[in-house]
Order: C-alpha cells, then sequence, then structure tokens
C-alpha cells in the first residue's frame, strides 16, 4: 500500500504508561479536553452555562457604555 503525500505525519507512537503531552502538535490544549471529559455531563453543562452567563454579562457592559 502506498502512501499518498496528503497524508498527515503520525506522531511516534508513546511508551505504555507515558501521559500524553499537554499539547498536541497544532496547539490543542489537551490537557482542557481531559478536563472536561472528567466531568460528568451535568457538569459540562453547568461549566457551559457559566461561560454563557460571563459572556452575557460582559456585553451587558459593554452595552451600557
Amino acid at each position: 500500500m502506498a502512501e499518498s503525500s496528503d497524508e498527515r505525519p503520525t506522531s511516534p507512537p508513546r511508551k505504555s504508561g507515558a501521559p500524553a503531552p499537554d499539547y498536541s502538535e497544532s496547539g490543542v490544549d489537551r490537557s482542557l479536553i481531559r478536563w472536561m471529559l472528567s466531568l460528568s455531563p451535568t457538569e459540562r453543562l453547568l461549566v457551559i452555562q457559566q461561560q454563557v452567563n460571563a459572556v452575557q454579562e460582559m456585553k451587558e457592559q459593554i452595552d451600557s457604555d
């Protein structure tokens, strides 16, 4: 099977038990993904709702200025 030139190179395999790096090669913060996945679905919704509320408050402050 021949590799095509447009395939992205894969990272070398990690040693068993070695922790994954916190950032991917493309800059994705994996620690945030692991943290969010450690929460229950209800806890995830609460975190997201808190973020929505914070953005709404900031928008209201900007609009009132």
